[in-house]
């Protein structure tokens, strides 16, 4: 899970294990305007998220474009193939993975977005349990 400081209300989280980023992907045959990118996007353009995920939450603080949730990275990346959205907006390592094992037709067209942690999300006072990202990582 993807430590945040609203999540760390509610878990307590290991040390964490992986460092990601955001990424952006769109249909290969698209001219990509970063300077639109940066500074918003407009209102009608759709962008297509993973419902109560991190890039959901970068997409509502930083883009004027309209949000579309999905359920699954299955489901988001069949919204991009089937032109629902206009760019999706997901981990990078997950988007990566997914371009590569279901032959999608997309490009990366911005990356390094919003670095964050992946750690094991624990019941809050569990610091017993706190100690497995550790071990984990000796």
């Amino acid at each position: 899970m993807t430590v945040t400081k609203d999540r760390k209300q509610y878990f307590d989280f290991t040390i964490p294990y992986f460092r990601t980023s955001l990424a952006v992907a769109a249909p290969r045959n698209v001219d990509w305007n970063r300077v639109a990118f940066r500074n918003g996007l407009r209102s009608k353009v759709k962008v297509g998220v993973l419902r109560g995920s991190t890039g959901e939450a970068w997409a509502r603080k930083n883009l004027k474009a309209t949000r579309k949730t999905y359920a699954s990275t299955e489901r988001l990346a069949r919204a991009l193939k089937n032109r629902e959205v206009a760019i999706i907006l997901i981990d990078e390592p997950i988007l990566r993975w997914t371009m590569a094992n279901r032959h999608y037709k997309f490009k990366i067209v911005e990356s390094g977005l919003d670095p964050q942690d992946y750690a094991i999300a624990v019941k809050k006072g569990r610091s017993e349990e706190r100690r497995v990202g550790k071990e984990c990582r000796s």
